[in-house]
């Protein structure tokens, strides 16, 4: 496939994806150079970011949330643990863990290589996310907080 394809493709990919944020009507922001878009959700406790993006070169469309916390030094251990228990139950994306810094960011993908993706795909990615770091994120900032430990995390 041509660059130029690949260029084209990507931006239908990328349309298709703001015209599916806006007819739920939300609040979105747009970065076209970089074909990628933010925007919240509220769920039943702490608020959740995303970031949507049209990977041309990869043929990919990739969804992130970063936590808006990151686990505590002494706590990095349990939080590799629980983000690894987090993700061996889910159906669709996985939680990422940086043992580094502590920060779990939950990942999406979808490829559109050799195939046409549009509204229902993004309106399930969005869904499937949002509902999946709702169910975690309270739990996990928990086992942080010292208010929760491993053990009860995983029972």
């Amino acid at each position: 496939m041509s660059e130029a394809s690949k260029r084209e493709l990507a931006q239908k990919v990328y349309d298709s994806l703001c015209q599916t944020i806006r007819s739920r009507n939300w609040r979105f922001q747009e970065k076209k150079e970089q074909m990628m878009v933010r925007f919240g959700v509220v769920g039943d406790d702490i608020p959740m970011r995303f970031v949507m993006v049209v990977d041309e070169e990869r043929r990919l469309v990739r969804l992130l949330s970063r936590l808006p916390f990151s686990m505590r030094e002494d706590r990095r251990t349990e939080g590799a643990i629980a983000a690894c228990a987090c993700t061996y139950g889910l159906a669709n994306g996985c939680f990422d863990y940086n043992i580094r810094d502590g920060s779990i960011t939950f990942r999406m993908t979808a490829s559109y290589r050799e195939s046409v993706i549009g509204e229902g795909l993004f309106n399930y990615m969005i869904d499937c996310a949002a509902a999946t770091v709702d169910e975690f994120n309270d739990k996990l900032y928990a086992l942080n907080e010292g208010l929760l430990d491993i053990s009860a995390f995983l029972g």
